[in-house]
Parts: C-alpha cells; structure tokens; sequence
C-alpha cells in the first residue's frame, strides 16, 4: 500500500496550522556509521514509496553517521509526532524491524548550554525531584521535566556528580561533568536505573537459536541442589540458599544440548544481572557460538559480527560463514550468533550495539543492561564475558577471535567503532 493512503488525511489539518504558525521538523528513519548501510535502506525505502535524503551529522566524538532524513518536513511538533507514528506503522517499516525513527526541529529555539537531563532507563521519562551533588557541596533538584541547571559558579574544567532518587528505589549514579567555555560538553544526559530493574529469584531455561523455553532441564547448584526447570523454561532459586557466588550444572539428556557449567552472584536473595540462561544444541561441525543475553532494559541489543570480508547482524543475517541465529527486540535475549568452520587466517570481532538508544552517545543504559556474553567453541562452553556497569556510550567491543580459537579480551565501552 502506498504511504500517502496513511497520511494523506491529515495534511490538510497541519497545513491550516501551518498557516499560522510555521516551523521546520525533520522524521528520520536510521543513522548508520556505514554509508553503504545507509544507501541499503535508503533504496529500500524508496522502492515503497517512501523518499528520504542522507545528512551527515558529526557526534561529540567527532564520529560521522549518515542519516536518513524523509523529504516531508513538517510545520510543528505535533504534526512531526503523529506522521513518525504512522511511519511506525507502515507494512514495510514493521516487516524490516526499522525502529530507529526520531524527529528533531530543525530550526532549533535556543537551549541552555549548562542543563542535564534525568532519566528512567525503562520509561525514558523524566526523573522529577532527582538530586544531584556536584564535587560533594552543591546540591541541585531536577525540575518537573528532569532537568538540572548548572549554576554559574562551576567554572571550567572536570567535576564529581552524584545522581540519585533514593525515594523511587533509583540507584545511586556516579559520573565526571565536563565544562569548557562555560558550557556542558558532557553528559548532557544522565539515565537512572532502579535498583530492582533486574533482580529475580529465578533462572530462566531457553533454546539459543529460537529463545524457546527448554523444559524438564536438569540443573545442579553447588552440587547441593537439584533441581528441574518447568514448562516456561523456570526455575525457581532455593529458599535457603546464601548471598555470593555459586556454581551450576544445567544439562538436557533427551536434548541434544551442550552440557553447561556456569556460575552466579546473589545478592539480598536474588540474582542482581539478566537471568535467562541460553543453551545451544550440540553439532557435528566446527563452530564458535555467541550467546548474548541482558535485563530488561533497554530493550533492543543487536550483536554483531565481522570478519575481513562479511558482517553479519539484523539486517544481513547471513554473510558468509557469519550467522545471526536469533534476533531479539524486546528485552532479555537471547540473541545468537554462529561462525560455521571458522578460518585460521580470518579474525571475527564481536560487538554489542544498544539499538533502543541509537545516536544518544551519553547513553548509560548498555553498562547497566547486565549484559552477559557466553562462548562456545564446538560443544564446549569457553568463556563467560559480563558488561562493566556506569560507562557511557552505545557500543561494547566485547572480544576478537583470532586463529580460529584464540580469544582476545577487549570489552570496552565506546560509541564508535
């Protein structure tokens, strides 16, 4: 169907106000480091009828991304909102999975350059009545829309924040405020996470390639516990079992899964981290596994694969001897990757890119997803990577494998690759 049967009835509405009151607001649908990526879907697009532009916008980082503006400007943000809506909703934008769509005003009003904006990393909503302490002796409160005014005696230069709400169960957050020339260079945005966002008494059993629960698994917790997961893949924790770290044994005879040995924190009687655990069937061919699984928030992690030649992820699933087995976008996972026959010659680097958060380069949400990355070469259970929590920033370079089977540590935190 083509898209002015969608939006047709409701241009004569704006243009009225437009008549009146005019500005310049801009719906984007993608922003792409790679400017190939951007001409895939720029294509794909037009060939629905749907005429965008490539802008080039530059980060703080000085990082270049492509943008795919549509050619339809419209008169005010009320009419920018309800045509994104309606773009959302489009066949062809549900069928390829685009959610990376944004409006922005063009001809901005001026902003203050010394404000910081809090917000719920689930909601993204304001955080009215936060605090906020600068270098442990000023004391600030967000407004009612979260935002926090600088005052004029923070001079230039790297100051200690601490963010917190300690009345609505939000964690403490600790970051460096940057000024230069009398304005904020970062964070201009600071995400508070409750302090129970990710706290289960539970652990959850599923199929890595389809996410599907696995029933009537057995596991074994410090060799004390026994236990079965249910018809939903659940397992309930012991009543009786203590705070700190424990070893697990989760294995399915009748399944052909690997067989799993893994560990766990707990604190104050539950899991604090993501707690879906994935397993992948055995096989008989060479191959290196990537299980990614995270919390609830935020919602949409996509993992990533490359080698010299392909890069395999959501929108090319499968390049080369790269495969994304299972694409999840709706919080915990498990979103799977296979490298089939890896090659000596060939390094693969693996990354984990915050989606749900897109160009927000001060984004804190992906350190504090619990994301957790496993590691099998073959049948066997490798490595175990967990996310470093009150780092900024959009991408996790997790590890490169080099000569087939050498893992070579990175996790890093950044928002450019």
């Amino acid at each position: 169907m083509k898209i002015a049967k969608y939006l047709i009835s409701t241009f004569f509405f704006f243009s009225i106000s437009a008549l009146t009151f005019s500005e310049d607001w801009c719906i984007y649908l993608g922003s792409f480091r790679n400017y190939t990526n951007a001409t895939r879907r720029q294509e794909l697009l037009r060939k629905n009828d749907i005429k965008t532009n490539i802008s080039h916008y530059t980060a703080p980082d000085y990082t270049v991304y492509y943008r795919l503006m549509w050619e339809e400007h419209q008169p005010n943000k009320e009419s920018a909102d309800l045509h994104a809506k309606m773009l959302t909703n489009l066949p062809i934008v549900k069928k390829e999975r685009i959610n990376d769509i944004w409006y922005e005003r063009l001809d901005k009003p001026p902003v203050s350059s010394r404000a910081v904006y809090i917000t719920d990393s689930v909601t993204g909503k304001p955080v009215a009545n936060a605090e906020m302490v600068i270098d442990n002796k000023t004391t600030l409160k967000a407004d009612s829309n979260g935002k926090v005014i600088i005052p004029d005696d923070i001079t230039d230069g790297d100051h200690s924040i601490t963010v917190e709400k300690s009345t609505d169960n939000y964690s403490k957050t600790q970051r460096t405020l940057s000024l230069k020339s009398g304005e904020i260079t970062s964070p201009n945005q600071l995400i508070l996470s409750k302090s129970d966002v990710n706290n289960q008494k539970f652990l959850l059993i599923s199929d890595s390639d389809t996410g599907s629960p696995i029933t009537n698994a057995d596991i074994t917790i410090d060799k004390k516990w026994f236990l079965k997961s249910d018809n939903n893949g659940k397992v309930a924790l012991p009543e009786d079992i203590e705070d700190g770290e424990h070893s697990f044994v989760i294995e399915k005879q009748d399944g052909d899964y690997v067989k799993t040995e893994k560990s766990f924190s707990i604190i104050n009687g539950c899991l604090p981290s993501a707690n879906l655990v994935s397993l992948p069937k055995a096989v008989d061919y060479d191959r290196i596994k990537i299980i990614l699984t995270w919390g609830e928030a935020p919602s949409d992690l996509d993992s990533h694969i490359f080698s010299q030649n392909y890069h395999a992820y959501w929108i090319d699933k499968d390049d080369g001897n790269l495969n994304l087995d299972h694409d999840d976008t709706s919080s915990y996972g498990p979103e799977t990757i296979t490298i089939r026959e890896p090659k000596t010659e060939d390094k693969y680097e693996y990354w984990v890119h915050n989606y749900t958060d897109g160009g927000n380069y001060e984004s804190d949400r992906l350190s504090l997803s619990g994301a957790r990355v496993e590691v099998y070469f073959g049948n066997e259970h490798k490595q175990t990577f967990t996310i470093e929590p009150g780092k900024a920033g959009v991408l996790w370079h997790v590890f490169d494998i080099e000569n087939k089977d050498k893992i070579i540590v990175k996790n890093v935190i950044t928002s450019s690759r």
